[in-house]
């Protein structure tokens, strides 16, 4: 990437600029932004990862080129590529704070969480231990309240996808994340609505429970029932569709 001038127009941008500030000539901005398209690449490098991809953060990178291009002020006598380079990077920030975190912070949160972050790493390498939390209050001027909100932020950003490694793998395949997920006990469905039936089948008349259990748990045929009981077939017919419509409309209620 070509160094970057801290001062001065650069060779031909007050002109281009001028065309396309004064003049709305759109070849002039599309002449700016060719010009310095190189910025999106180092970008787009620097700042891809897994939760945004190289080709995302390039295309966020141009929206910040063009955004700087709109609200660059060239009679300031600054070179574009200074005013560019903090207006991309900002744009990739943000994106990274608004869209990218699942966990949305708040942005005072947001940006003092990485203070504390980088304090928290420069306290260890001096002392060699964990600064407490009274020591960072101290050493950055808040509140412990603040500096707990902090941490606690940061803590809580970390996301992870079902397939994630949470056990080195051995002879087999490791366990991932989504093995640690439970699963809907069917058990205690089936045992409510067997609750459910019973307390149905007791409120039947004794020989619509007869009938029922010989029919179920026995496996009669309604001849032998009918026989048993002394009854005929239709009848024995008659009180178990009786006694099947009363358990069905139990176990809607």
């Amino acid at each position: 990437m070509e160094t970057v001038r801290k001062k001065g127009l650069r060779e031909g941008e007050a002109e281009l600029f001028h065309r396309f500030k004064e003049l709305d000539d759109p070849a002039a901005k599309d002449e700016i932004f060719f010009r310095y398209e190189y910025l999106l690449n180092h970008f787009a490098r620097r700042y891809h990862s897994d939760k945004v991809p190289y080709d995302d953060v390039y295309q966020i990178a141009a929206l910040g080129l063009l955004k700087a291009i709109y609200r660059f002020n060239a009679s300031q006598g600054t070179a574009f590529v200074t005013f560019a380079f903090p207006t991309i990077e900002g744009e990739i920030k943000k994106h990274y704070r608004d869209k990218a975190d699942i966990i949305r912070l708040p942005r005072n949160i947001y940006e003092r969480r990485k203070t504390v972050s980088k304090s928290v790493e420069k306290l260890m390498a001096e002392s060699g231990r964990s600064p407490t939390i009274s020591e960072l209050a101290d050493y950055l001027g808040l509140s412990e309240e603040a500096v707990i909100e902090s941490i606690a932020a940061e803590n809580s950003r970390p996301t992870y996808s079902l397939d994630f490694q949470i056990s080195p793998e051995g002879e087999g395949e490791g366990s991932q994340l989504r093995d640690q997920i439970g699963i809907e006990e069917g058990g205690y469905d089936l045992t409510e609505r067997m609750l459910l039936l019973r307390r149905a089948v007791e409120k039947l008349p004794e020989k619509k429970r007869r009938i029922l259990a010989r029919k179920i748990n026995d496996g009669w045929t309604q001849q032998q029932i009918a026989e048993e009981l002394g009854i005929s077939q239709m009848h024995v017919s008659r009180l178990l569709r009786g006694a099947l419509e009363f358990l069905r409309e139990s176990s809607n209620d």
